[in-house]
């Protein structure tokens, strides 16, 4: 096992919710609440989608770092940055 923090283990929980559209942005918000001193990652299905999200999340003072293909190469290495750094905790 790599003791590297960037390597991805075995041992990192990942979790699945299955919610109804109109619930989810407040269920999110719930977790992260849940999860506040840990670090998480938030998969979405289009672009548009992360940055709807983590200005609604930056907007109620979350910690987020925005990362897509649409970003220039220098936004998506400071987003990691920070969240690898832990300046934010949501990626």
């Amino acid at each position: 096992m790599s003791t590297d923090p960037l390597v991805s283990s075995i041992q990192t929980p990942q979790f699945f919710y299955d919610i109804h559209s109109s619930e989810r942005f407040n269920a999110l918000c719930r977790i992260l609440d849940m999860h506040l001193n840990q670090r998480i990652i938030i998969f979405c299905r289009t672009k548009k989608d992360v940055d709807h999200i983590s200005e609604k999340l930056t907007l109620l003072t979350y910690k987020v770092s925005c990362y897509h293909g649409d970003l220039s190469p220098s936004a998506r290495e400071r987003g990691l940055k920070r969240f690898i750094d832990h300046h934010s905790n949501v990626l």
